[in-house]
């Protein structure tokens, strides 16, 4: 899995990261097996797109799957203060946020 791209490696965890047609703005969409859904915006660079993609990997691995709490590696590319490593942050706040958009087609 060392040479994989962080791509191959989540599809073949069975998260789904499709590229979709819905302008330029919007690049890739994670989708667990819940239903729980991630959109990628592309205006993330490549590298950041790259560590989202990784931590989404950690997420969907974890026992936060389908919940609103995620673990950010590098706590300065999303702007937010962690408290251990670890913070719950509301779908709303997310939503403002122009380099992640949260969306739970269920709800």
């Amino acid at each position: 899995m060392m040479n994989e791209s962080p791509y191959e490696t989540a599809r073949k965890l069975g998260i789904t990261i499709d590229y979709c047609l819905l302008g330029k703005r919007i690049v890739g969409i994670y989708a667990d097996l819940n239903g729980y859904q991630i959109v990628l915006n592309s205006m993330m660079d490549n590298d950041r797109q790259e560590d989202t993609v990784h931590l989404l990997i950690k997420h969907h691995n974890s026992d936060l799957r389908g919940v609103e709490k995620i673990v950010y590696r590098d706590k300065l590319a999303f702007g937010f203060n962690l408290l251990k490593g670890i913070d719950q942050i509301n779908k709303t706040f997310l939503n403002s946020l122009p380099m992640l958009t949260f969306r739970n087609d269920k709800a």
